[in-house]
């Protein structure tokens, strides 16, 4: 069970026709309380307090471009591990990250085109973990807790383009590298048994299963995608469009030990679309190319038996004609 209060705060202030700032503030508490329904007891109750504060600053450079930057901080709450033997690990804290970003945002070629740029950095702290119950037995599974810290920084861009009535163009691209910061462990690939010995031995990961600078699970560095349009009125109630667009993803690790990998993707898609009145009618295709990928992923930990990694495949491809009605 799960009560929560909270209370915000925001105060702007324009220290000039061009420049402004703003602050605000958000407090919360949960308290939390659970019970273990298989021993028929209650866990515990808890209550988590936080403060989650943002500024914001932005600066109209001239009539097209506005410089801004922020500062923020989130949380995400504790809770419980209503399967552990071990006391101190019933009660897992919150997690909290910084987030900082300076970004450029542009309108150029006389309104045609808009294109934003950003920088940004995250930094992760106490990050809930799966880990190993010491006093559990073979079938406790997995227990959450406090144990790392990561750091997340990159780039971005996005942007559109009108270049005539009819042809117009989109675009995005962003950079990310996340990583795990030293010290921090995944104990889960500790586990093992007589049949399936634990992955981490040495050879495929450190045997303590530190995960200290690899790359955070499913989090793949770059991401572009670029579309195109042509569209055109025929009647003052009728129009068409037609639209390309083609998306990529950079390989990315499938878990933290970074000791498996999925591939790179590269997806186009294509629609044809006509709007009459209060009628849409439109033919799409998604993945032309009918690329096989691994759209994502996820670690399944056993409690007496080998570590499975679950793929996800993602739509081959696809057809479709929709009709719409707005009324």
């Amino acid at each position: 069970v799960t009560e929560a209060t909270s209370i915000f705060a925001e105060v702007s202030y324009a220290i000039s026709e061009t420049t402004r700032v703003s602050l605000e503030g958000r407090f919360i508490s949960e308290d939390i309380s659970t019970y273990d329904n298989r021993r028929d007891i209650p866990v515990g109750e808890e209550t988590f307090d936080f403060f989650t504060p943002r500024a914001t600053f932005e600066w109209d450079m001239n009539d097209n471009s506005m410089l801004y930057a922020t500062v923020a901080r989130g949380a995400k709450a504790g809770g419980f591990n209503s399967n552990a033997v071990s006391e101190d690990l019933r009660i897992f804290d919150p997690e909290y990250n910084w987030t900082y970003e300076i970004g450029l945002k542009n309108t150029l070629w006389g309104g045609r085109a808009i294109v934003n740029v950003a920088a940004f950095a995250t930094t992760w702290e106490e990050m809930q973990i799966n880990i190993l119950d010491p006093l559990g037995g073979p079938f406790t599974g997995t227990l959450t807790a406090n144990l790392g810290d990561a750091t997340i920084w990159g780039f971005e861009a996005e942007g559109s383009v009108l270049f005539t009535e009819n042809l117009s163009m989109d675009f995005a691209a962003s950079y990310t590298d996340a990583t795990y910061d030293d010290g921090t462990v995944d104990e889960r690939f500790t586990r093992g048994n007589d049949f399936f010995p634990p992955p981490c031995d040495g050879t495929v990961c450190p045997v303590g299963a530190d995960i200290g600078g690899n790359d955070i699970e499913r989090s793949p560095d770059t991401q572009l995608s670029l579309g195109l349009q042509w569209a055109d009125t025929i009647s003052s109630s009728l129009d068409y469009y037609i639209r390309a667009d083609v998306g990529y993803q950079s390989d990315f690790f499938a878990d933290p030990i970074n000791a498996a990998s999925a591939p790179d993707r590269t997806i186009a898609n294509a629609a044809i679309g006509v709007n009459m009145d209060k009628f849409a009618l439109r033919l799409w295709a998604r993945n032309l190319t009918d690329e096989a990928y691994v759209s994502s992923s996820l670690q399944i930990i056993q409690a007496t038996s080998n570590n499975i990694l679950g793929t996800f495949m993602g739509e081959r491809r696809t057809y479709g004609l929709t009709l719409s009605y707005t009324y």
